[in-house]
């Protein structure tokens, strides 16, 4: 979450709660710091359901193994718990079932740990959302996430689509 827009969110990011409640903060410029490396990090503060940050990742290729790494920071999380996931869409943007993948769960308390997940994008992807997702209570924080190819290269984000795709979960 290296920068922000003018509502001092993250630039490029959305969030969404698939179910219960949940509150979204952002570790910007205007507030204390609280991320891993300094200024930037997404916070997600939950006492029920299923609640993420995502980003849409545009211009990736077909059949070529990505990897989506971040480190959390954890109070309290009970339920299912905090992963990173990546789910891939066509051209049009549609979801392609059955193409999720998704870092083993944490929960608990944590100071920063790294996540990961490796995904291999289906031979008609186009793009592919990467999600931060808390399936459950408690709170999370963010921070230093990248999306890189297998040869290293770490994707730019696309601008937040007008009205975001569906973010499934688990």
């Amino acid at each position: 979450f290296p920068s922000h827009d003018s509502q001092y969110m993250p630039a490029n990011w959305w969030n969404g709660i698939n179910s219960g409640a949940a509150t979204f903060l952002y570790d910007s410029v205007a507030k204390t710091p609280t991320g891993r490396s300094g200024i930037g990090a997404g916070i997600i503060l939950s006492t029920a359901g299923d609640a993420y940050w995502a980003q849409t990742i545009s211009g990736t290729s077909p059949s070529t193994l990505y990897t989506l790494t971040g480190y959390v920071n954890t109070q309290n999380i009970t339920g299912y718990g905090v992963y990173l996931e990546v789910d891939w869409f066509d051209s049009s943007m549609n979801y392609l079932s059955g193409s999720a993948s998704t870092s083993t769960p944490l929960t608990g308390t944590n100071s920063w740990t790294q996540l990961s997940v490796n995904s291999t994008s289906p031979p008609n992807a186009a793009s592919a959302n990467v999600i931060l997702r808390l399936q459950g209570t408690g709170t999370v924080t963010f921070d230093d996430i990248l999306f890189t190819t297998s040869g290293g290269g770490t994707l730019p984000p696309t601008q937040p689509p007008t009205t975001p795709p569906i973010v499934t979960g688990k």
